[in-house]
């Protein structure tokens, strides 16, 4: 879903090969709704995340509105079903702006690419602010990438960049958890120090699910190489004790359930993960599945003495799910449900761990 802070923000920024200004929606002729197939799929095509047609703005990136009658997803999903192979997935919405219609096509990033024109019979790219034709070094190299993604040789995220890799996996967290009735509530990114190596960024997606008053906290590991145990004890650290000043939960107002979930597309070991103190017998390590572990406690460590003590009490009370070796979304699928299901069947347990939330920061 695409909202008014959204919006300002993709106007604010200019054209590029995922984002293209349209001043009109008309796709009343043969060649106007050519010309639509072609931009939604040149944009399938591009590489990165997810891309946008935004009608109602003009090329000086005045907003001038469309009418709410010429921009219907119905017949957008017909023209791409009809004209493109295989027909490119994608949302349309309809956004009030300063008393304008806004229309905006919503286009995720493609795994079943490249997207052929079948009026043309070609298949089209954005470079940069245009449109062009693929190279056939461009079309070889995609459906070779799809061919081994359709036969499991290459999951969806291999052979991506870092924080491309890190976008489409928080992007197909959300798209998940929304399935399971689950809506974003917040984010926010910060970083934490390391020996050595600089300042690490961390981005954490709050998610709230009102009809069992479930609150997650996932966060996507953005270390490329296999986070070791010192940056995992500082990751833990800085990450729960910027959560604990920014969230809270107010005496009286019935308690969430808070989860903390870090996903990572590398592995952890287990040793470097495993509770240190067994100082509160809860579960300890329970592997859901060989990549799925659900750790009780957290780290904590009672001799030092700069943790401060709000810290050691949210991080006892908050239990926590490591997801590794995530290489596609239907992945994200199963472990998740794990997790659910996981919490679902350890009731009594969660029901003390909510009611310990009490009065305390969240």
């Amino acid at each position: 879903m695409i909202g008014k802070t959204k919006l300002e923000k993709l106007i604010s920024s200019t054209e590029s090969s995922k984002k293209d200004f349209k001043e009109f929606c008309n796709l009343k002729t043969e060649d106007q709704k050519k010309e639509f197939a072609k931009d939604v799929s040149a944009i399938a095509n591009s590489p990165g995340t997810t891309g946008y047609l935004i009608y109602g703005i003009n090329n000086q990136k005045q907003i001038v509105g469309i009418t709410s009658s010429s921009f219907k997803e119905e017949q957008m999903q017909q023209i791409i079903s009809s004209r493109i192979n295989p027909p490119v997935k994608f949302s349309a919405y309809i956004i009030k702006h300063s008393g304008h219609t806004i229309g905006i096509v919503e286009i995720p990033f493609s795994v079943t690419k490249p997207h052929q024109h079948k009026n043309h019979g070609a298949f089209f790219i954005r470079r940069g602010t245009t449109t062009s034709h693929m190279t056939t070094q461009e079309i070889t190299s995609s459906m070779l990438r799809k061919i081994q993604i359709e036969r499991y040789r290459l999951g969806t995220y291999d052979g991506l960049t870092q924080s491309f890799r890190v976008s489409k996996i928080r992007s197909d967290v959300g798209n998940v958890l929304q399935n399971f009735n689950f809506s974003k509530k917040d984010e926010f990114t910060d970083s934490y120090p390391t020996y050595g190596e600089g300042d690490k960024i961390f981005t954490a997606d709050i998610f709230h699910r009102n009809q069992d008053k479930i609150k997650l906290y996932v966060n996507v590991f953005r270390n490329s190489n296999n986070p070791n145990r010192y940056d995992l004890e500082r990751y833990n650290d800085f990450f729960l004790s910027e959560l604990l000043d920014r969230f809270r939960v107010r005496k009286n107002q019935k308690p969430w359930l808070n989860i903390f979930i870090f996903l990572t597309y590398q592995t952890i070991s287990s040793h470097t993960i495993k509770k240190r103190i067994d100082n509160i017998d809860h579960l300890g390590i329970t592997h859901l599945d060989s990549s799925t572990l659900y750790q009780g406690l957290g780290e904590i460590d009672y001799e030092d003495r700069t943790m401060h003590k709000r810290v050691r009490l949210f991080i006892n009370l908050r239990p926590i799910f490591f997801i590794m070796k995530v290489r596609s979304e239907q992945d994200i699928v199963t472990r998740l449900t794990l997790i659910l299901n996981f919490i679902d069947e350890k009731k009594n347990l969660f029901r003390i761990i909510r009611k310990s939330q009490i009065g305390k920061r969240a």
